[in-house]
């Protein structure tokens, strides 16, 4: 019976994120740059860090697509190393802020009293922070680099993942599966893994794929703030810092980075909206399945035609 169950849950969820063109065509798109970012020794034309001073600040020409940037770097081999940061930035924070915030969930929920309200009153006080402003606070104090980064906004981070699970378990701990494995003999903290954790996942994936844009935004932000990694490296964010200065003169080399930032988080929200409503069917995003509903609403006027006509009979 679970295999069964299993199985439809996971065809429901293959067909609700694959019905939808939009979701098929980010996900293709995050893909393909997840792969050119991967394989960037291989698909950059030059490495990027190459200089070439024949050639500074230079427009789109075949020896540079893009073009190049005022040290003479292609601007196109900067932008595909450039989001191995990204990718890496955003897959990193959002592992750690997931495992300390469900962690910390789990105490909240499962604990109540005096160690709940601690942690609530902490997640709050950091909530109440700006996450940029947090941010520029933990990397100030940390330094630049993509660790240091990973983890300051990983602590803006946090927050979502607790607040989620804590309301999930105060859901759920009372149970009756749950006081079946108390009764069981089964210590509380076996009790919360083997019971309480698994029913708290399905929730944080679809917060984790909302909040890999989310990063990745804030890294763009610190990059271009200057508190991200560490020059030569390439960054999205730093990129369209380079580029604003000489806006006027060379627009590409500041617009096609910030272009590629906001595809790509759009691409991670469209795609976390679509995996929400996989997910949980009770929660319906902006990316509704219209064919569902097409067909919905024409078997409700087929029922209808039908129910008029035998009352006319």
């Amino acid at each position: 019976m679970n295999k069964k169950k299993k199985k439809i849950t996971d065809s429901r969820f293959v067909r609700v994120i694959l019905a939808r063109k939009s979701v098929v065509f980010c996900l293709i798109v995050l893909i393909v740059t997840l792969l050119i970012s991967i394989f960037a020794d291989q698909v950059a034309p030059y490495g990027y860090d190459d200089q070439d001073y024949t050639s500074i600040l230079q427009g789109a020409s075949s020896k540079h697509l893009l073009g190049t940037d005022v040290l003479g770097r292609d601007i196109l081999s900067r932008l595909i190393y450039g989001g191995r940061v990204s990718f890496s930035v955003g897959a990193l924070t959002v592992v750690m802020a997931s495992i300390i915030g469900i962690a910390l969930g789990l105490v909240a929920g499962v604990a109540g009293g005096t160690i709940s309200a601690v942690i609530m009153r902490t997640i709050d006080a950091i909530s109440a922070v700006p996450t940029t402003i947090m941010s520029l606070f933990v990397t100030a104090i940390l330094g630049r680099g993509i660790v240091n980064m990973c983890i300051a906004i990983a602590i803006t981070l946090v927050p979502s993942y607790c607040r989620i699970t804590r309301s999930q378990v105060l859901s759920i701990r009372n149970a009756d599966y749950v006081v079946a494995g108390t009764l069981a003999g089964n210590n509380r903290t076996l009790n919360t893994i083997k019971h309480i954790l698994p029913n708290t996942i399905s929730l944080n994936i679809v917060m984790i794929t909302m909040n890999i844009g989310a990063a990745i935004m804030c890294e763009s932000t610190l990059s271009f703030l200057g508190m991200g990694v560490n020059p030569p490296m390439p960054s999205w964010g730093s990129m369209v810092n380079d580029g604003y200065t000489y806006l006027e003169r060379l627009p590409l080399m500041a617009i096609i980075p910030g272009v590629y930032i906001m595809i790509v988080v759009l691409c991670f929200n469209i795609v976390g909206d679509a995996v929400r409503d996989a997910l949980d069917p009770k929660l319906k995003g902006t990316l509704a399945d219209a064919r569902t509903k097409k067909r919905n609403r024409m078997k409700a006027e087929a029922a209808s035609a039908a129910a008029a006509a035998g009352a006319e009979e």
